[in-house]
């Protein structure tokens, strides 16, 4: 009999944290803006071309298996980027001469959306100045919660900005 009150007992509570968890991120915006930023080992011109060249990231992103490039024109690239079963596709712009950059993410069927805005900019000759601002939407409450509370908004910028100035460690950053 015990056994049986504390399973229904645990089971009420994993329901009453689910419920409060669910209606805190009923309370919050779907909308968030962040942002990050990070110094870079390497000239503008070098890291413009890592930002730009998408299907090179499995080679400097730890959690990218892989990158399927649809579509490319002079200025934007489409492509796919895929995470263990998840794939999210991406509309990458660029603006102001390889200095400026917008990643939209254009795949319909996720809890969340959004875009990037990345700024390169120069200090001194071998370094540059990376910031991306993250104007996303969270459509789940539970996500929007957990997005807030757990994981943050800018855990992925973060890793992104981390496996890019680790990507240029060891490198002639001359070139």
């Amino acid at each position: 009999m015990k056994w049986w009150m504390l399973t229904g007992g645990l089971i009420g509570v994993l329901l009453l944290t689910g419920l409060a968890v669910y209606l805190v991120g009923r309370s919050l915006p779907a909308e968030h803006i962040a942002e990050g930023g990070r110094e870079i080992g390497a000239t503008v011109d070098m890291v413009a071309q890592r930002v730009w060249g998408v299907e090179t990231q499995p080679q400097w992103r730890r959690r990218i298996a892989r990158v399927e490039v649809s579509e490319r024109e002079p200025g934007r690239v489409r492509y796919t980027e895929y995470v263990g079963r998840d794939a999210i596709t991406f509309e990458l712009v660029e603006q102001e001469g390889g200095r400026r950059f917008e990643s939209r993410i254009v795949s319909t069927d996720l809890p969340f959306g959004g875009r990037w805005l990345i700024a390169l900019d120069p200090i001194g000759e071998q370094r540059t100045r990376v910031s991306i601002r993250e104007e996303g939407v969270v459509h789940s409450p539970m996500f929007r919660a957990l997005g807030r509370y757990v994981f943050g908004h800018t855990a992925t910028m973060e890793a992104y900005l981390n496996d890019l100035a680790r990507s240029f460690e060891g490198t002639d950053h001359g070139a």
